[in-house]
């Protein structure tokens, strides 16, 4: 139902847009339409067609290149998209074609393709297949809807009808699978319905948890009035901290113009549905500026948050308690945002420089941290201060290494005063990294829904391979444990290059003060 174009000049992309073929109503477009475009910035051919991007025109009209297209009228009458009820009938049609499931040879060959973890794409013999035993997979392989969906041939208003007619009797997904089908990849108006379905048995903790991706999936509705912006205003009405994350989610995209329009409708809806917290907000908007702290990467630095909280909720519920104490950031505006204050801690560079008499020498003093923790843990509390470092240390050392985030030194690296942040701590780091690759499909997703957050590091799907690789999600768990145990024995090998680092910036920053 959508259409896209793009504007090139000697292979060089210069603007694009996208374009409803089926207006809100159902009904086919026709005629000229005006379409200002967006400048083009995609680095790569595969990425011009921009399937997550608006279907809002540039509002900035003068400047603009804008393309002019003539929708050709095909019939002296208005065309409509075909009714639900003449949809489910051409698709009741169909089951009696598909397969029977009877071949024992098909139900293994169904079985192989299905438990397929690899995102390889399939042969022509296999899809046929998968679509051949749809019937199979919605009854023995529910979870498996996005590989059937992805076969789909929806340029095909046969099997189209045929999908949607099956989806009728689909069972609720679970969270998981759910997750994965939000992807602009199944933009059907049908499908959506259906994943908001199996969204609504979330709790409102687990809709916090997964809150800033929803937010961000609302970009590549088709249109304004979809089941996502319902459910997510209606859990919001229902429940304040809810309301008061989507609030500031939006709000802080405002400035771009591509949805500035979307999510101030949203905003209003919202505000206008809850007097009583719209005076809150608004007491919020006006002190602001006056408490703002500048952040370089506000979503980034949440993306990033909201993972390791994440960990930690799956790290507990294995009965593993790494004492993370992620702190608190919200995005508030275009590079804008609150960060919470982490009390009681120092930097280790600060523990490192007053426990040492040059800066030097600061970054190999290996007593530094024991002496600062015995002097805010005196007695027996220095024992369980010691195992609070082991276990913080060892949470944050795997998180880190599975996001990929760098540009750790020693003046970033916290230390609470009660030692949160023998060899023990090997065996957390593997246990911890072990539970989270279990559960690496739901980090692959909500990475995924990231895509349209316009994060420069999170823009296609080559940046999410860093993630599969440090989780080796095509591996073996005996692959993946000896793969992370090498990269350990790596990074204790390779310490004395984290010293170097430490003593360069602990030198750097004396010669600043």
């Amino acid at each position: 139902m959508g259409g896209v174009a793009h504007l090139e000049c000697f292979d060089c992309p210069l603007a694009w847009v996208n374009v409803m073929l089926f207006d809100y109503q159902d009904q086919l477009k026709t005629g000229e339409c005006v379409l200002p475009m967006w400048s083009a910035f995609p680095d790569e051919k595969g990425e011009l067609l921009n399937p997550t991007g608006t279907i809002q025109t540039n509002p900035n009209t003068e400047s603009a290149a804008t393309l002019y297209i003539r929708f050709p009228g095909i019939s002296l009458y208005p065309i409509y998209y075909p009714s639900m009820r003449q949809i489910l009938e051409k698709g009741q049609n169909g089951h009696a074609v598909c397969g029977t499931g009877e071949d024992p040879d098909e139900k293994q060959q169904l079985k192989e393709i299905l438990e397929r973890r690899s995102c390889i794409e399939l042969y022509e013999h296999e899809k046929d297949l998968v679509w051949k035993m749809r019937y199979q997979i919605r009854d023995q392989y529910p979870g498996a809807l996005a590989k059937l969906l992805m076969v789909t041939k929806w340029n095909k208003h046969e099997d189209v009808a045929q999908m949607i007619f099956l989806l009728q009797s689909w069972p609720e997904l679970p969270v998981l699978n759910a997750l994965e089908l939000l992807d602009f990849n199944f933009p059907d108006p049908n499908v959506s319905c259906f994943t908001v379905n199996s969204l609504k048995k979330l709790t409102d903790a687990e809709l916090f948890q997964y809150l800033l991706q929803l937010v961000q999936v609302l970009k590549y509705q088709s249109y304004l009035d979809c089941e996502l912006t319902r459910f997510l205003l209606g859990r919001a009405l229902s429940n304040r901290k809810i309301g008061h994350f989507l609030f500031w989610h939006l709000r802080s995209e405002m400035h771009f113009p591509s949805l500035a329009l979307r999510f101030g409708l949203i905003l209003e809806a919202y505000c206008r549905g809850n007097a009583h917290h719209i005076k809150a907000l608004m007491k919020q908007v006006r002190r602001l500026p006056w408490e703002v702290r500048l952040v370089a990467y506000l979503r980034q630095d949440m993306l990033t948050l909201q993972m390791i909280q994440l960990m930690d909720i799956l790290w507990k519920q294995e009965g593993l308690d790494l004492r993370m104490t992620p702190y608190g950031c919200l995005s508030t505006g275009d590079k804008m945002g609150l960060i919470e204050v982490v009390m009681n801690s120092d930097t280790i560079a600060n523990i490192q420089l007053n426990k040492s008499n040059m800066a030097a020498t600061a970054a190999f003093n290996k007593d530094a941290l024991l002496n600062w923790l015995k002097s805010k843990n005196p007695g027996d509390a220095l024992e369980q201060a010691i195992e609070e470092f082991t276990l913080s240390c060892a949470g944050y050392c795997v998180a880190t290494y599975v996001l990929g985030i760098g540009d750790r030194h020693s003046d970033n690296i916290m230390v609470r005063e009660n030692g949160q942040e023998r060899i023990l701590f090997r065996d957390y780091c593997e246990r911890a990294y072990m539970i989270l690759r279990g559960h690496g499909l739901l980090f692959l997703h909500l990475f995924s829904l990231m895509k349209a957050a316009g994060l420069p590091e999170l823009s296609c799907s080559k940046d999410i391979q860093y993630l599969k690789d440090s989780l080796a999600l095509g591996k073996t768990d005996e692959e993946a444990r000896k793969q992370f145990q090498l990269k350990f024995n790596e990074a204790l090998r390779e310490s004395w290059k984290t010293k170097v680092n430490w003593l360069a910036h602990n030198v750097s920053k004396d010669n600043r003060q």
